[in-house]
């Protein structure tokens, strides 16, 4: 009877110390969830606060950009915005008023420079139509300034270090548009400039602009679609007025021929219609092409041939044959493209050429990747090489490669890397590259022995 009564009294005593036990953990659990509450309004709260912190930090840089400053240059008086002195990265009025140094202001709050003022409204206007993406007007301005005042010009633009003015200066600029109506527009602005002047600035092709350029000129191409082949034998830069989309080259011959010693190419389209020919055809000299589309119906995007070539931040599509051939022992760098697309390889490389190919992606290869044979070399480095149809990389027929390395190669359809037997592979170590998702990751043929 005593056992059953002891049986009993510790039952309900467990139950009592169960029920504190779930009491207590039930009100652990209310206290997290209002905690957990707490610490989601408080950071909702600060996320608010934030928010308002970065508008009103905007707001104040918007007021701060848009108050007006006085310049006493040489004892007269100019009046701009903080933004506009500051909108050349580099240039000493960027350093001065962006906050590097204490400027010293006189007592009628004006920033005085000791220099001559003759020439300091152009070097304001140069700024202020940059930030507007008008830097034309100035073109069209300085055209009128020749002979010791555009000396003096440059001496001022060079002390100031405004790089951009200076290039105008420094280099004839010519411009080619198919617009009439912008050409009548620039004409009207140089008044001062005789007529037989004006025919030597504004073309409606770019041919007529590269036989009328001189060493080291610049021809800046306006929207429009340019039906011509382009052949250029001096040094000279040909870019597109901001965006390249609106700025197509095309042709049923190679686009461009290039065999100068410095050609540029930026932000244009270009567009090769059939035939055995080039998008970009470089031999001899250095050709180089900034943020440009090329594609081509008829051979590969590029041909570099006994040439060097420096190509960055271009898409190279959709050619039946490859995007570039490196060939007859051509250089160059090829860096931050996207190439895809094509027929045959995205790169070849042979005849004892050797570029540098890094940081590009090279994908949807009708064939390979990469091809490097016939003795061609150079270095691969931190690629993305993904969704050919054979390899990623293929190096064959006495290929030497002196380096292939920290690439990503990802799902090709065959290997991702693939060395032949009578190509040096020693520049070739797969565990310094990303392979996976590749059919095979990596295939090195061996040297048959002679029997005996």
């Amino acid at each position: 009877m005593v056992v059953i009564q002891n049986a009993c009294s510790w039952e309900e005593n467990m139950e009592k110390e169960l029920k504190g036990l779930e009491d207590g953990f039930k009100r652990v659990m209310k206290s997290l969830h209002d905690q957990r509450l707490t610490l989601f309004e408080e950071r909702r709260t600060m996320d608010e606060e934030k928010k308002k912190a970065s508008e009103l930090e905007k707001m104040i840089s918007r007021q701060s950009q848009d108050r007006r400053i006085t310049l006493d240059v040489g004892g007269r008086q100019f009046q701009t915005t903080l933004q506009t002195l500051t909108s050349e990265t580099g240039s000493m009025l960027e350093a001065m008023f962006g906050g590097r140094f204490a400027v010293m202001q006189e007592q009628d709050q004006a920033v005085f420079l000791d220099r001559d003022p003759t020439h300091f409204e152009t070097i304001l206007n140069y700024l202020r139509d940059k930030n507007m993406n008008k830097e034309l007007s100035t073109f069209c301005d300085i055209q009128t300034i020749a002979g010791r005042e555009r000396l003096r010009l440059l001496r001022e633009v060079s002390y100031y270090g405004i790089e951009g003015l200076k290039k105008l200066l420094e280099h004839p600029t010519l411009i080619v548009s198919q617009d009439q109506t912008l050409l009548e527009r620039m004409n009207d602005e140089l008044d001062d400039l005789p007529e037989e002047g004006r025919k030597n600035i504004f073309f409606s092709t770019i041919r007529e602009a590269i036989r009328a350029a001189t060493k080291g000129c610049r021809i800046i191409v306006c929207p429009g679609v340019y039906n011509e082949s382009l052949t250029i034998d001096k040094s000279i830069t040909i870019c597109g007025y901001r965006s390249m989309e609106h700025i197509v080259i095309r042709s049923n011959e190679n686009v461009v021929v290039s065999s100068a010693r410095n050609v540029v190419l930026q932000r244009l389209t270009l567009r090769q219609l059939g035939g055995k020919y080039n998008g970009i055809l470089a031999y001899e000299g250095m050709l180089t092409t900034e943020h440009c589309d090329v594609c081509s119906t008829g051979l590969g995007c590029f041909a570099i041939r006994s040439a060097h070539a420096v190509l960055r931040y271009n898409k190279i599509h959709d050619s039946p044959q490859g995007g570039m051939v490196f060939c007859e022992g051509a250089e160059g760098l090829v860096e931050f493209n996207q190439i895809y697309g094509n027929g045959l390889q995205g790169i070849e490389v042979r005849e004892g050429s050797k570029p540098l190919v890094r940081n590009n992606q090279i994908y949807n290869s009708e064939q390979n990747g990469i091809l490097i044979h016939s003795k061609g070399k150079g270095e691969f480095v931190g690629n993305e090489i993904f969704n050919n149809k054979i390899d990623g990389i293929m190096v064959i027929s006495e290929a030497s490669p002196s380096c292939i390395m920290h690439n990503h190669i990802h799902h090709n359809r065959q290997r991702g890397i693939f060395i032949s037997h009578d190509s040096n592979g020693n520049g070739i170590d797969p565990e310094q590259n990303q392979l996976q998702g590749n059919v095979v990751n990596f295939v090195q043929e061996q040297l048959e022995q002679a029997p005996g």
